[in-house]
């Protein structure tokens, strides 16, 4: 296991491009790390380059878990409501191997609010909801996802409290409400079932 978040994304963030900071992209490595113990799938909503796909992939190395890692991404979204633009598909064959993780996490392109046939059935440990913004994709993604986190398990959101997105703060207050609410670290926020 990795022993240092933030050192490890550091020498990440330079590799693989994303929208989110360092502060978040090591607390979502943090939180990880924190279910050592708790099996089940990674699911990151909102691929866009991967970066979070391999936070999550390198913080859960050596956790005994052999987990795996979906990446889910429609590539319609763009980087702020201002100025939507449609992101391009990483080239997951690179990624893995740049980071050796063939075998662990996987892209499907499609409706993050559907669970795709690797998953069903499938245990989830962590849900990474950096998808749609607006109350409606957001509420969709909360509704399909939260009911298949298993109890000790994680569902944790970007760009709360984000002026680009004034929707994500107030709709995942109101529907994870019945969840324990862990502490904000930059642009994330985590809810523990």
């Amino acid at each position: 296991m990795i022993t240092d978040c933030g050192k490890t994304v550091k020498k990440l963030m330079q590799q693989v491009d994303g929208k989110c900071g360092a502060t978040a992209m090591t607390y979502l490595c943090e939180l990880a790390q924190s279910l050592s113990d708790v099996p089940g799938f990674f699911v990151d909503l909102g691929t866009y380059q991967g970066r979070s796909a391999m936070v999550l992939t390198l913080a859960s190395m050596g956790d005994k878990q052999r987990r795996r890692i979906i990446s889910i991404d429609n590539y319609l979204e763009g980087t702020s409501a201002r100025e939507p633009e449609a992101g391009g598909q990483p080239d997951f064959w690179i990624l893995q191997a740049r980071f050796k993780c063939r075998g662990r996490v996987y892209l499907v392109m499609g409706d993050t609010a559907e669970v795709p046939p690797p998953v069903v059935g499938q245990e989830i440990a962590l849900v990474f909801v950096d998808a749609d913004h607006n109350r409606d994709g957001l509420t969709r993604d909360i509704e399909t996802w939260k009911p298949l986190v298993r109890p000790g398990g994680l569902m944790a959101f970007d760009d709360y409290g984000s002026t680009n997105w004034p929707d994500v703060k107030p709709t995942v207050d109101e529907l994870m409400s019945d969840w324990t609410r862990l502490e904000q670290k930059g642009s994330v926020i985590a809810f523990r079932r």
